[in-house]
């Protein structure tokens, strides 16, 4: 290589445009639903990969908001369907290939039918990481 050729310049930015808000104030008897987007742009033609951790809460890769010592379970899929479980691995990660331009993904969360903790406000944080 020459050490005067400028390495390629490779760019990222990865936001989220709003917070999920369960509304559950009909209590837990069926599952409830919501969605998000992030927005990233990456290098074109750069493959990249984003993941999810399972939140500060989680148990036994399980994800779980908290409201002190009361938990509520959630999850987190890339699809409409809830089939597939976005998480923080290989198998679990949204890969593509960057376009230079500004991509939306959809993050589809489920909170399913469980038994109801005390009414409250139950949070969690999830991060996003960017791999490419």
């Amino acid at each position: 290589m020459n050490p005067e050729s400028p390495l390629p310049q490779r760019t990222w930015r990865i936001s989220a445009l709003s917070q999920m808000n369960f509304s559950l104030a009909a209590g837990l008897s069926l599952p409830s639903e919501q969605t998000t987007m992030l927005q990233l742009r990456c290098t074109q033609d750069v493959a990249r990969q984003v993941t999810l951790d399972e939140g500060l809460h989680a148990q036994a890769a399980n994800r779980f908001m908290a409201m002190g010592a009361e938990r509520i379970g959630y999850e987190l899929y890339s699809d409409p369907g809830h089939s597939s479980r976005w998480g923080n691995t290989q198998n679990t990660a949204v890969s593509g290939t960057g376009t230079g331009d500004m991509q939306t993904l959809t993050v589809y969360g489920q909170v399913p039918a469980q038994t109801s903790p005390p009414p409250g406000n139950y949070q969690d944080t999830i991060t996003v990481t960017l791999t490419y």
